[in-house]
């Protein structure tokens, strides 16, 4: 199944004049077209005389603007200010504010039911002390919302035993309007993440390759350098954030339109994501203490400008050495402390950025399940002496005066002796020795032979089905995938648990080819732990298992424990009707 592709561009937010209210329906003179009730509330109805009240005035309801419609794009806006006209016959408490999320239906209902990765929320409380009509006015700054929310949706709650009855909702943003320049587009090419597990991921990058009709000289003034781009895949049950980033580089030219007609006007666009934008912050003003790796991260991004959200980016899990640092990249800065820390800084495909640490993909099961069929060309395995490591030397803690800093070291001599010396040498930021003699075995453990290595994964996306192609767009770095179908041959695997690093992808009218870039189950999934095998396990059943051997068992089944969940887990973003005793970990 293949989405129709959405391209909108909205120029650098400079304006600050309160735009023109982005509703559909403002007044509601007549009905409650564009307004449903939310989740797990009381309806509201429209009443005579042109207002919305709760149809059970003696509980509380709950009003949003509709997913079922297009949705009201944030844009350029850096405020928003939504304005509620509504009149009580006796004294009440409304709360009202915003939703925002990375689809029209995350926005419509917000966190609690849609999820913390997908939406978020901003609302205030009013109070109406004595009967008669009231202005509800918030503002609110979009500074900390995900770049990847690019939906705003405005929601009313009522408690009160009258409920309001509400004679019109506005919501104004503060910036430039956006525009959707997709029948401009000719063919858009974005890659995402990074090309291997040895790395840091780069910037996202969007390449448009635009035109005018013949005729046409004139591109949107909006297109410009600074401008803002935002690419979206939409099918009939899912709209996919592909790309937001800056504009970068700009090219204009002609083409030749046809031997008997004029030349066309074409252009090139490039933008970048939001990792571009730190890699050129500067920061670093007062010396940082020792602290967690995530920790370390957060006050980097905190110094950039940036708020890392503790719900989606991971605390950490090794202490990171004091440093007073004088005006450096942020990127740079962040990236050196998760290499050492065996973390990764990262952008999702919406923008947001965010740390895994060494942790983040414990308890992982896979997404989504391909067959070799759904893969373009025949998948190749390639088995080399790429990333072998048989041989560590791990710089760690303060060095004392005058000398360098003390190092653990540690060698496989059945690797050794089988391949020869591949050694490496690092220097690290990390405090203790227990931390750099845990990176080292793990760095042996995984690396100490040749392992067969996926080359890239061009997905079949038109054969999918409307349920795998939901699941396909919903992929980022950190998703695990299974691959099945494979024909044997010889000693290569039949089927594979595959981690996704990036993709290359193009977009297109009536086209859409997704070129996955994946690496092996083994190469970055944490150490295991004993309570992570099956209870069935016991010493006496592991016959020739080492726990070398166990660190690439490969996906373990969810064992319904609090141990299985991911670090970024928290237990105050959990839906409140959850408890110890119904609490399932979704995997």
């Amino acid at each position: 199944m293949i989405g129709q592709h959405t391209v909108i561009l909205t120029p650098d937010p400079t304006t600050l004049a309160w735009g023109p209210v982005l509703n559909t329906n403002p007044y509601m003179t007549s009905d409650l077209t564009g307004w449903r009730q939310l989740p797990f509330s009381q309806p509201w109805a429209w009443a005579a005389g042109g207002y919305a009240v709760p149809t059970d005035l003696t509980k509380g309801a709950q009003l949003g603007y509709d997913d079922r419609l297009p949705g009201i794009l944030r844009g350029a806006s850096t405020m928003f200010r939504l304005r509620i006209r509504f009149s009580v016959t006796a004294p009440c408490q409304i709360t009202a504010g915003l939703y925002y999320g990375d689809t029209a239906t995350a926005a419509y209902s917000g966190p609690f039911w849609n999820g913390y990765d997908h939406s978020t929320m901003a609302e205030t409380q009013m109070q109406c002390p004595v009967p008669g009509s009231y202005l509800f006015e918030y503002t609110h700054a979009t500074d900390s919302v995900p770049a990847g929310f690019i939906y705003v949706a405005p929601h009313i709650w009522t408690d009160a035993n009258t409920g309001p009855k509400i004679d019109s909702i506005e919501l104004s943003g503060q910036g430039a309007v956006a525009t959707d320049i997709s029948c401009l587009v000719d063919e858009v090419t974005i890659h995402h993440g990074r090309a291997d597990t040895d790395s840091q991921p780069e910037a996202s990058s969007c390449t448009l390759d635009i035109s005018l009709d013949s005729g046409a000289t004139e591109f949107p003034s909006a297109l410009d350098v600074g401008g803002i781009i935002r690419v979206t895949t939409d099918t009939p049950q899912t709209s996919s954030v592909r790309f937001v980033g800056r504009i970068t580089d700009l090219a204009q030219g002609w083409a030749e339109a046809g031997a008997d007609t004029p030349e066309q006007v074409v252009a090139q666009v490039i933008a970048t994501g939001s990792l571009a934008d730190l890699g050129r912050r500067t920061v670093g003003a007062v010396p940082w203490g020792q602290e967690l790796d995530g920790a370390r991260i957060s006050r980097i991004m905190a110094a950039a400008g940036i708020t890392l959200d503790p719900t989606t980016s991971d605390p950490g899990t090794v202490q990171i050495l004091p440093r007073d640092v004088d005006s450096q990249p942020a990127l740079e800065l962040a990236q050196a402390v998760a290499a050492d820390a065996s973390g990764v800084v990262w952008a999702t495909k919406g923008g947001d950025i965010r740390y895994a640490d060494a942790d983040h993909r414990r308890g992982a099961v896979a997404a989504l399940e391909l067959d070799a069929c759904d893969i373009l060309v025949t998948p190749t395995w390639r088995r080399t002496t790429e990333g072998l490591i048989n041989d560590v030397s791990i710089g760690y803690g303060v060095p004392p005066e005058g000398q360098d800093q003390p190092r653990y070291t540690a060698e496989r001599t059945d690797s050794k002796a089988k391949y020869g010396t591949y050694g490496l040498s690092a220097t690290t930021q990390l405090v203790a020795l227990a931390d750099a003699t845990a990176m080292g075995q793990l760095l042996l453990t995984r690396n100490l032979e040749p392992v067969w290595v996926m080359g890239d994964l061009p997905v079949d996306v038109a054969g999918l089905d409307a349920a795998r192609t939901v699941t396909l767009l919903s992929l980022d770095l950190h998703t695990l995938i299974r691959l099945t179908g494979l024909p044997a041959a010889g000693q290569l695997p039949t089927t594979a648990s595959l981690w996704v690093e990036g993709w290359t992808e193009k977009l297109a009218w009536g086209t859409h080819t997704l070129e996955l870039v994946v690496s092996g189950y083994c190469r970055t999934s944490p150490a295991p732990r004993w309570d992570d095998l099956d209870p069935s396990r016991t010493w006496d059943s592991q016959g020739s298992t080492t726990w070398d051997q166990a660190s690439c068992l490969g996906p373990q089944p969810n064992l319904g424990r609090w141990d299985d969940v991911p670090a970024t887990q928290r237990w105050d973003t959990t839906h409140p009707g959850v408890t110890w005793d119904n609490y399932a970990p979704a995997r």
